[in-house]
């Protein structure tokens, strides 16, 4: 589903908790002499926050991941996969040339070739994460804002120390400080997505990534290796609203309902789990078994 149209808006809210201290750079060093040597990103009030972009990306990188675990490229990819639409199949690398599903000598021949449905055709060429994350030809259809604390009184910071190795001499060359956010804080999650396309599981992928979040599998910001950044998402919540039909009347009202701030009847658990187990299943080609009675 591309954006000529408005089709369906999804959203996703809950709770982040940081289940260790968690650290996510402000990108430099403070010129603060008082000051942490290395502090972590604050809002204008001064309050520690998590980029959606840097959520997103762990998200996303995650989502490749799996993707190329499960489910094959288009045959023929590789050195050739220039030259073959990947129809919403399969995870590209968009920094290898040869492993990107629209490569940029290919997006401005499609633009030059047909200008006015060059879109549709780059669409087609795309692989499975670009149609729903973006790429430098299509925007992305999901959309994570900043995760800002709960309450001020739930978000602690607090200072560690560390220490640069030099690597010839294999000792150290250097003392510092950084700051982390406290375990136990907690961020308000909120994620939108649109005209996510069911027939290629779209949103069953972002489900599935959602779930790895809720189990304490993913990390976010920096020093990961240190131990930080273990997160869990808890009390998701997920609700779906379509477009209006013409000549539907329960449809009509549905959406006017919405845009008045009535959300949709969230999702059940066992909804959610058909998704999931819905996506998986053609990933990997295999039908649901009775394993999961």
């Amino acid at each position: 589903m591309m954006w000529d149209q408005f089709h369906n808006r999804w959203q996703f809210t809950g709770t982040m908790v940081a289940n260790t201290a968690i650290r996510v750079g402000a990108g430099s060093e403070s010129y603060d002499p008082l000051s942490t040597d290395l502090p972590v990103v604050r809002d204008e009030r001064g309050q520690p926050y998590i980029p959606g972009s840097s959520l997103k990306g762990v998200l996303r990188a995650r989502l490749e991941q799996l993707v190329r675990t499960l489910e094959n490229p288009p045959q023929g990819s590789g050195t050739k996969s220039a030259h073959l639409p990947w129809n919403g199949r399969g995870a590209c690398d968009p920094l290898d040339h040869n492993r990107c599903c629209v490569p940029n000598e290919v997006a401005e021949h499609l633009r030059a070739s047909d200008p006015n449905r060059w879109p549709q055709a780059v669409y087609q060429r795309s692989c499975r994460i670009c149609r729903t994350f973006g790429s430098q030809w299509l925007a992305g259809k999901v959309s994570i804002p900043d995760l800002y604390p709960v309450s001020e009184a739930e978000v602690l910071s607090e200072l560690r120390d560390g220490v640069s190795i030099d690597r010839d001499k294999g000792t150290v060359d250097n003392k510092f400080d950084f700051e982390v956010v406290s375990a136990g804080s907690t961020f308000a999650f909120n994620a939108y997505a649109e005209n996510l396309d069911p027939d290629h599981d779209e949103p069953g992928l972002l489900l599935i990534v959602l779930e790895e979040l809720k189990s304490g599998m993913l990390r976010v910001g920096g020093f990961k290796s240190r131990g930080l950044g273990v997160v869990e998402l808890k009390d998701l919540r997920v609700t779906r609203v379509n477009a209006p039909q013409r000549g539907n009347a329960a449809s009509i009202k549905s959406y006017l309902e919405y845009l008045q701030g009535k959300l949709p009847t969230p999702l059940s658990d066992e909804a959610i789990d058909d998704l999931v187990w819905k996506c998986v299943s053609h990933l990997t080609g295999e039908e649901r078994g009775d394993t999961h009675a």
